[in-house]
């Protein structure tokens, strides 16, 4: 199920602290905007500091090359960070670069594993 944006935003000030969670829109709102220099700039500190939102998100952005040089190898970093904390979006996007073989030696049984664990919670 897709939630809408507000939605996204309550469950995501939930998740971290007020500041954090105003960091985190701050980012966001770049990312929005296209503004992908600022918006890596913003994540990566809450990411470092174990954000699952924005860790998942310089996952993407390392992924598809949108405000730094595309890195297979930095994305899988970044996704494995968030679906080590058990977030499912992140859990599916690691099962596909292992599938795929991008930033990892291609490995169809760890594909499958991370397919799973997001498979369990409903992905």
């Amino acid at each position: 199920m897709k939630l809408f944006p507000p939605v996204l935003l309550v469950l995501v000030s939930l998740l971290i602290s007020p500041v954090s969670a105003q960091d985190y829109v701050k980012a966001f709102n770049a990312y929005l905007r296209g503004d992908y220099e600022l918006a890596q700039r913003e994540f990566r500190p809450l990411a470092e500091r174990g954000n699952v939102l924005a860790q998942y998100k310089l996952g993407i952005m390392y992924n598809s090359g949108e405000g730094v040089r595309q890195d297979f190898g930095e994305a899988v970093r970044w996704f494995h960070r968030a679906a080590s904390q058990g977030y499912a979006p992140a859990q599916r996007s690691l099962g596909i670069k292992y599938e795929k073989g991008q930033g990892v030696k291609r490995n169809y049984g760890e594909a499958v594993r991370w397919y799973r664990h997001g498979a369990e919670q409903g992905d």
